[in-house]
């Protein structure tokens, strides 16, 4: 029996544990049995709640079912050959995992409903926060959209006003020889690009039965003036009225970005004086590399879209494919969608 016990895990309890054999199982159980405080008290119950056998056997009930008293039962364990037997029994009989009683069906039921209720909930609450977010940034959505281009368009020219900054030594004067650049590129671009472009819409249109001549559109114009002169001049002055709105916001865009082109590192150094010191380092280094990562994907992104409406311009116009001009433009603004503009484009 000791040298059996010998092998066995030991367990540890908070009570005080002795080897002996259990007055249920006769010694057949792979635990310690917890004892009582007093010196050879005999065991209670299985440590490990491993004894298979009930209650009521712990009388001289033995593991083969024979009643013999405990003193006997003991005696008959002390042949380690028996006692390895008796254990190789037991673990055979010994419930397994996937002998376990099923849960009941009522208890399944009740799980489902509460995912069900837990995923209701937490959709409407979802709906509810959207609802009361879209409510108080709604009156100031437009600002906020312009606030956020300016930014992008700061990311974007953020790389060429450092580089021109560490060569000449002035922040200002590198912001505004990028921003002449830019202009320079986009307006000479839109003017190269116009008249090829305005003279393929135009046929595309006349192709489908739409009116493009000019003279005739103002002959058309002025009879419609004519006819209906009030509301002519009210739809005349909205669009006018949204066109200036559109130009005025460009304008102050690019506003909002030279200002944040100018005071970006400044703006930098005041937010991380706000920060306790012993995190000031891991923020600075944060606000560094989301300010490069950010700036190279924009960067990135507005080069590919040009490389690419330039080739596609170019090889539809040297394969001699109608609509270049507004094939290559197609293709350079849908490369800046993400995921799927490259495919369109």
């Amino acid at each position: 029996m000791t040298a059996v016990h010998d092998r066995l895990p030991r367990w540890r309890h908070t009570a005080r544990t002795r080897r002996l054999p259990c007055r249920s199982c006769q010694g057949t159980c792979r635990a310690p049995h917890i004892s009582g405080h007093r010196e050879g008290h005999e065991p209670l119950v299985c440590a490990a709640l491993l004894c298979r056998h009930p209650r009521e056997s712990s009388r001289g009930l033995t593991a083969t079912g024979d009643q013999r008293p405990w003193p006997e039962a003991a005696a008959s364990r002390s042949d380690p050959a028996a006692v390895s037997h008796e254990l190789d029994a037991t673990r055979a009989e010994a419930p397994t995992a996937d002998d376990a009683a099923p849960l009941p069906r009522r208890g399944l039921l009740d799980r489902d409903w509460q995912k069900a209720l837990v995923v209701l909930l937490t959709l409407l609450a979802g709906v509810a926060l959207f609802w009361v977010v879209w409510q108080v940034v709604s009156p100031i959505l437009h600002t906020l959209v312009l606030f956020a281009l300016a930014a992008v368009l700061a990311f974007a020219l953020s790389g060429p006003v450092d580089m021109l900054n560490r060569r000449v030594g002035n922040r200002l004067l590198a912001i505004v020889a990028v921003y002449l650049l830019v202009g320079i590129v986009v307006v000479g671009g839109i003017i190269v690009l116009a008249g090829p472009f305005v003279r393929e819409v135009q046929t595309t249109l006349g192709q489908y039965g739409v009116e493009t001549d000019l003279d005739q559109l103002k002959a058309q114009a002025a009879t419609a003036i004519e006819r209906g002169g009030t509301d002519v001049l009210k739809n005349l002055v909205g669009t006018l009225a949204e066109v200036g709105g559109m130009i005025l916001d460009v304008v102050l865009a690019l506003v909002i970005s030279l200002y944040l082109l100018v005071d970006g590192p400044r703006f930098g150094e005041r937010s991380l004086a706000i920060i306790p010191s012993q995190h000031r380092a891991k923020a600075l280094f944060l606000q560094d590399n989301v300010s490069r990562v950010l700036g190279g994907y924009l960067r990135g992104q507005l080069t590919l879209a040009l490389i690419i409406g330039v080739l596609a311009g170019v090889g539809t116009a040297l394969l001699g494919l109608p609509y270049a001009v507004v094939l290559g433009v197609l293709a350079g603004l849908f490369e800046l969608v993400p995921m799927f503009g490259p495919i369109l484009s």
